[in-house]
């Protein structure tokens, strides 16, 4: 299903001017929504409806160029995500769907990984809140397996953290860790501080869950460490909750109430009403297990007005709860029973299933020390057939998760077919961009410079035709030399050029054997020591005698080390000297070319090996140079299974270094 901005557009005339207030205007709309999502999501909604509304106009009428219509489709894309992401957070969790999927429609047909990536992040979001967990882990493996193509780590790591909450969720702790784990190395990996503090959370949250205490305390502990250092103080007061939790299941009562009255003073700054309710509740607990019944019912009777105040249901429901097992160790069994059973009013109306059954196990308690056998025996049996009930439902989300296990492992191949449909038909795509960009500056460069070559040809020879009869042998001579010097220049074009082609189809021939490289260099030498004499540049090997064995192809060798010397020549100013060197590395032999040119600066270096690439030393005799000698020169090294680099300061020559096997 395509959504209503499908490319088959109705053509409307449009004025320029008119596209331009469009953009402006979706602009205007959108900045603002991912600062409004959290704190108002109704209207970052209305914006993002208003901008998706312009955006459909504008895509129907189908007037502008290419560029300007596929930023209109990106900012339809965009409006449909901030509304399936409002909805999201309004739990309108189909809703959410349906805007979603079409969002993500439109960036398939963008190709766009990054927006796909987070469409399908929050439909997993909408199908994990409605208990629908399969499709939430089909949304989310896609969502890793794009990111993992893409090489993006903090999408991998966010798509690793929902499918360890899922499995959180589903109380499947082992793979949860395991989830959770590789999300922390992802965040470490790019620095993500923020993020690695709040996996250190998470995986202490775990072991907390499956009772290891020492372990959950030392996770704990470092997600502090992290917070403080970057001065995350919601975190911080988030960590010392959990902390003070652990402390406290191991019985070290001290430093619990160390940690939580920390967490009371950091969310009492912060004004963070839910972290205040939080922190009061442990504090009471701490009371509770020193047996200090009077001091812990006063701090659950404070969480308890603060939670019905900020109209924090499930808040009351605790507050409460330990209000009456309180009032129960008081022996204030009238006030207990009649607190219980407010509590269950509460707990009944929120369908709170565990609670529910903690709350019948404490009336039937408060019931026997009341002395109603009656109604403590109703409800131990009514504790009995929820717990059986309970119990039922565990064994479903058991289940439920062994499902979704399953169900995971053949989302792991459907991911890992959209990842080869998108990622790397987007990466064919820009290699494509690239090679029909690279065509076009070949043909342009070479019918520039073939063109320039033709036109002195032509000026020669139609002065030669016109004023033959009045030219002196000499200048015949002269014009003859010109002809032939420029032909040559036009030969060296297109053999470049047919190299390049040949190396790039991988039609070049390899033959690959030991050779005295030596003697390679020795021959090379001797046909550029004329050119160099001209310029009265020294060409000066650094050997004597030697035998030094490579393994490559010996004609291919040369060609690169012609390559290094020529450069060298003509980059180089008068009366100065360049230096050959063979040198033995191990297994490996290098042939270095070290000249006294002008060097090579920064910018220039990374441009280098680049095709066509005229960079800002030019040559000081005038020569000419296609800018296709050194793409050749490297590709030839690895071909060879070698390598090619250059080593220079800028203002102090260059040295290029050609390293082989030695076979």
């Amino acid at each position: 299903m395509r959504s209503a901005t499908d490319d088959k557009h109705i053509a409307k005339s449009r004025p320029v001017n008119g596209r331009s207030s469009d953009q402006s205007r979706i602009e205007h709309l959108l900045d603002p929504v991912s600062e409004l999502l959290h704190s108002e999501p109704q209207k970052a909604m209305a914006r993002a409806r208003e901008a998706a509304q312009i955006a459909t106009d504008a895509l129907t009428a189908a007037t502008g160029g290419a560029q300007y219509l596929r930023g209109i489709r990106q900012s339809l894309a965009r409006s449909l995500l901030t509304m399936g992401q409002g909805h999201n957070l309004l739990s309108e969790y189909d809703r959410a769907e349906e805007r979603l999927h079409t969002a993500l429609e439109e960036y398939e047909g963008l190709q766009d990984v990054e927006g796909m990536m987070r469409c399908l992040n929050n439909l997993g979001m909408a199908c994990k809140n409605k208990g629908d967990y399969p499709p939430a882990m089909e949304h989310y493996h896609k969502s890793l397996a794009l990111s993992r193509g893409a090489g993006n780590k903090r999408g991998e790591a966010a798509a690793l953290l929902n499918i360890g909450n899922v499995y959180f969720q589903l109380g499947d702790y082992a793979r949860a860790l395991e989830s959770y784990q590789e999300s922390l190395l992802c965040n470490k990996a790019v620095g993500n501080r923020q993020n690695e503090a709040i996996q250190l959370g998470n995986i202490g949250s775990v072991y907390s869950k499956t009772g290891e205490n020492a372990k959950a305390l030392e996770y704990f502990n470092s997600s502090l460490n992290i917070k403080e250092e970057i001065n995350d103080r919601v975190g911080q007061a988030t960590a010392h909750l959990n902390i003070a939790g652990e402390l406290l299941s191991l019985d070290k009562i001290d430093a619990a109430m160390e940690h939580a009255e920390l967490c009371l003073q950091i969310a009492t700054e912060l004004g963070s009403k839910a972290s205040r309710i939080y922190a009061l509740q442990v504090i009471a607990s701490i009371f509770a297990q020193q047996s200090k019944h009077d001091r812990a019912l006063h701090s659950f009777r404070e969480a308890l007005a603060e939670a019905e105040a900020a109209g924090l249901t499930e808040g009351e429901l605790r507050c409460n709860l330990s209000i009456g097992r309180q009032l129960l160790q008081l022996q204030c069994y009238d006030d207990a029973i009649a607190t219980l059973q407010k509590t269950l009013s509460l707990a009944e109306n929120i369908k709170a299933r565990h609670e529910i059954l903690n709350i019948h196990a404490a009336l039937a308690e408060a019931y026997e020390l009341h002395g109603d056998t009656s109604s403590a025996l109703s409800h131990f049996r009514r504790y009995h057939e929820i717990e059986r009930e309970v119990l039922s439902e565990e064994t479903t989300k058991k289940t439920i998760a062994l499902q979704t296990w399953h169900a995971s492992e053949q989302s792991l191949k459907e991911a890992e077919i959209y990842r080869l449909q998108y990622v790397e038909l987007a990466k064919a795509n820009d290699l494509l961009q690239t090679l029909n960009y690279e065509k076009n500056e070949f043909m342009g460069i070479a019918a520039h410079d073939l063109k320039n070559q033709l036109s002195s040809i032509i000026l020669s020879s139609g002065m030669m035709k016109r004023h033959g009869s009045e030219m002196s042998a000499a200048e015949w001579r002269q014009q003859i030399s010109r002809i032939e010097m420029t032909a040559e220049r036009m030969r060296d074009i297109i053999l470049k050029l047919l190299d390049i082609n040949k190396l790039e189809t991988g039609k070049v021939d390899i033959t690959q054997q030991r050779f005295d490289i030596i003697g390679v260099c020795d021959v090379v030498i001797f046909n550029f020591m004329e050119r160099a004499k001209a310029k009265q540049i020294g060409l000066l090997p650094e050997w004597r005698g030697e035998v030094i064995y490579a393994f490559a192809d010996s004609e291919k060798v040369s060609v690169i080390i012609e390559n290094l010397v020529s450069n060298a020549i003509k980059f180089s100013h008068r009366d100065t000297e360049i230096h050959l060197r063979v040198r033995q590395q191990g297994q490996r032999v290098r042939v270095e070319v070290q000249d006294e040119g002008p060097g090579i600066g920064a910018a220039d270096q990374e441009r280098l090996f680049g095709k066509f690439q005229r960079l800002s030393a030019k040559p000081t005799g005038g020569e000419h140079s296609t800018g296709l000698g050194l793409s050749i020169a490297r590709q030839l090294a690895e071909t060879m299974n070698g390598r090619l680099w250059c080593e220079s300061v800028e203002g102090q020559g260059s040295t290029f270094i050609l390293e082989l096997s030695q076979g």
